[in-house]
């Protein structure tokens, strides 16, 4: 109970902190489609749910408090991160924890970045298959201690509701089959259990149907082999402070030259080289949560640019993992507690780099508005370089999709014609545009206002 008590205090802060924001970016594109479906089987139309039905069905049962009550949508993503939470603490207790270690991963857990993911309301999908997936690794463990009729549906029905709010969620039997065989009495022979092969038999069915989609109606498709080995890299630095990863990581992309490339790969050696120690140090059971942690990492860094939320479920799973240990020293201890306090510092930076997001969401929609009432009704406005996205990681989406439904929702009357000059980070709505084209543009007769960061607001050309 202490364990559900602390992370429902924590999500609240987090809540309070960062909820009371508009839609972003994408948000705003998916909402509005949502809203015009008349009924949950929407959720069944690829083109809508992106093989996520669960997803569809969650934010259309919400969205009868209007998209205007952004703050009251992010409610169940903020309860799910501290049922979340509460699971860590259960599913230490039930792998052997004390209380007190239990309560340690618990708090090391809620120390790890998650707010990125939690104040995007389309990303719903993160801590919904997490909190089911957690909830399968708990039922697991029970059922590979002892096995039951009960645990086994509740284990089948699990995985099926987990992929069914997120693809990602379709490796949950590899992580199931780690933990079983490192909990079990019987190692491997746990495996043959009925129960556990119908689990691993509809995991595999899931799988198929998945990649038996068209590739147009896919949520993500498989990346370029220099792709995948950039995700790589930033899944094995997921979990480290930003104050590591983002130096690193610019580092292997050339920012700083050869010195800079050199850092990149001695971080990623020595995360892996830790990693591998880790391993060795561990018991049957933290070996399981560590293999399971990866294993939930390959389907992002196979399919889509990686971003730290990605690594909310390994974060939960590590945390459990380093709290097993059978004799921890001090030395350890302080450790942790080196990365917990880490942690929060990337905490306290990604809360105002969210808030600064939803404030400039807010600013550009307004500045909009004042060039409208400046230039008048019906005169065709071209706002070029909106910002598409913000933060040191350039992960916090604002206006790279999402602009023209956000004016329409708010009365800032078009017609619009919405540009940009340089490129965003991801895909857009955004027209891109030269220097060239823009001057054709202005020869039209086409009023063109351009996004200046400074004042925050729209400058006439």
């Amino acid at each position: 109970m202490r364990c559900f008590v602390i992370a429902a205090i924590t999500a609240f802060v987090l809540y309070w902190l960062t909820a009371f924001y508009p839609p972003q970016s994408e948000d705003w594109v998916h909402l509005e489609i949502i809203a015009s479906r008349p009924s949950w089987l929407g959720a069944f139309n690829l083109q809508d749910s992106h093989s996520r039905p669960l997803w569809f069905v969650s934010l259309w049962s919400m969205l009868p408090t209007g998209l205007e009550r952004a703050e009251l949508i992010r409610i169940p993503l903020y309860a799910m991160h501290a049922l979340i939470g509460g699971l860590v603490g259960v599913l230490a207790q039930s792998l052997g924890a004390s209380r007190n270690r239990a309560l340690f991963a618990v708090l090391l857990f809620l120390c790890f970045p998650a707010v990125k993911g939690l104040s995007w309301i389309v990303a719903i999908s993160t801590p919904e298959h997490v909190l089911l997936m957690m909830l399968a690794l708990v039922i697991a463990a029970a059922h590979a201690k002892r096995p039951r009729e009960a645990t086994g549906i509740a284990l089948v029905v699990t995985q099926v509701l987990a992929v069914g709010a997120h693809s990602a969620a379709c490796l949950l039997p590899g992580c199931v089959a780690m933990l079983a065989i490192g909990v079990s009495p019987l190692r491997l022979r746990v495996l043959l259990d009925r129960w556990l092969l119908l689990h691993f038999a509809v995991g595999a069915g899931l799988i198929l149907l998945l990649a038996s989609l068209p590739a147009t109606e896919r949520y993500h498709t498989l990346r370029s082999l220099e792709a995948i080995f950039a995700n790589g890299s930033r899944a094995l630095l997921s979990l480290m402070p930003e104050l590591v990863r983002y130096p690193a990581i610019q580092g292997l992309r050339g920012a700083y030259g050869g010195l800079g490339l050199l850092f990149g790969l001695v971080t990623c050696g020595a995360v892996a080289a830790l990693f591998v120690w880790l391993l060795w140090r561990s018991n049957a059971v933290g070996r399981a949560l560590l293999l399971a942690a990866v294993i939930d990492l390959v389907p992002p860094v196979l399919t889509a640019g990686f971003v730290v939320r990605y690594a909310y479920f390994p974060a939960a799973l590590v945390a459990v993992a380093l709290l097993l240990q059978a004799k921890p020293t001090r030395s350890w201890i302080v450790a942790l507690g080196v990365l917990g306090a880490a942690w929060i510092g990337d905490h306290v930076v990604d809360i105002a780099e969210v808030r600064r997001g939803g404030q400039l969401g807010v600013a550009v929609v307004e500045a909009a508005r004042a060039v409208r009432a400046e230039v008048g009704p019906g005169v065709e406005v071209a706002l070029v370089d909106a910002p598409g996205e913000v933060g040191a990681e350039r992960d916090v989406p604002v206006f790279n999709w999402g602009l023209a439904v956000a004016l329409r929702r708010n009365g800032v009357d078009g017609p619009w014609r919405l540009l940009r000059t340089e490129r965003y980070i991801t895909n857009s709505d955004v027209a891109l545009v030269d220097e060239h084209r823009l001057e054709e543009i202005v020869r039209e007769g086409v009023a063109v206002w351009r996004w200046d960061e400074a004042s925050g607001r729209y400058l006439r050309r």
